[in-house]
């Protein structure tokens, strides 16, 4: 029996393209399915439809609970956020002062939820007193807006000494940020964060090895059709720090997307 994969690619920030890409997905009656639940109120109907044809379906990078999915791949996000606070914590020393910022179409991610999460639950465990700032875009479409705007809070807040962005649109606010000299963290290994990761303008990079995790989703579901071989119920990631120096070691397999 011959393997195919077939991609169905969205836009993380609209659900209109979500859902049109399980509509032709479902169209070709696959026999199993690995997605990426983004958009998780969306998600809930699609799995209905799902589970009405008995597709045996795995969770990719972001993990839902309560449904019959065979296994999740992907990283423990909460942890990762976590690590990214004491990563933060580590640069900044005592009483650190940072900037978090935040993207509003992103809060339908279940994952960056939970790196938020993780992140302040560093500083809450290990009581370590911080002073924060926070801001929200709802779009990062217009350069001009987001660089003016995190910008003044730079200039207004002098005592900012680092940035947490909990997802991989790091590199976009590094390219915006004037000061220099400030600590930045995010995640993913995209092309535009390597290039701010090699210039120093970011300090650290959290990778969740997205090729290393759908190689092994394509794996299970082989395993599962073709041997009828079930996976465990969750396959965790490392969570790798990718820094400047150690970039050319890491073995990453591709570039995160």
């Amino acid at each position: 029996m011959d393997l195919i994969v077939i991609n169905y690619r969205f836009s993380q920030t609209e659900v209109n393209t979500y859902l049109k890409s399980f509509d032709k997905l479902l169209n070709e009656k696959p026999d199993g399915i690995i997605l990426v639940p983004a958009f998780k109120k969306a998600t809930k109907s699609i799995l209905k439809k799902i589970e009405a044809a008995k597709i045996p379906y795995i969770f990719l990078n972001i993990n839902l609970n309560s449904y019959n999915n065979l296994s999740y791949v992907g990283e423990d996000s909460y942890k990762s956020g976590f690590l990214a606070g004491k990563l933060l914590h580590t640069c900044l020393g005592d009483k650190p002062n940072f900037l978090t910022v935040k993207v509003a179409a992103e809060f339908n991610n279940e994952a960056i939820l939970n790196r938020l999460k993780g992140f302040d639950g560093y500083f809450l465990k290990e009581k370590i007193e911080t002073t924060s700032v926070s801001i929200t875009f709802k779009s990062v479409k217009s350069k001009t807006i987001v660089s003016e705007k995190i910008n003044t809070i730079l200039e207004l807040n002098p005592e900012i000494e680092g940035i947490f962005v909990p997802s991989g649109k790091v590199g976009l606010i590094a390219s915006l940020v004037n000061r220099k000299n400030i600590k930045i963290i995010g995640y993913d290994t995209t092309p535009l964060n390597l290039k701010y990761l090699n210039n120093k303008k970011i300090t650290f990079l959290i990778s969740q090895k997205s090729f290393n995790q759908g190689f092994d989703s394509i794996i299970y579901m082989r395993d599962f059709i073709l041997n009828k071989i079930n996976p465990k119920k969750a396959n965790l990631s490392p969570i790798e720090i990718i820094t400047k120096e150690n970039l050319e070691f890491s073995k990453q397999n591709t570039i995160e997307s």
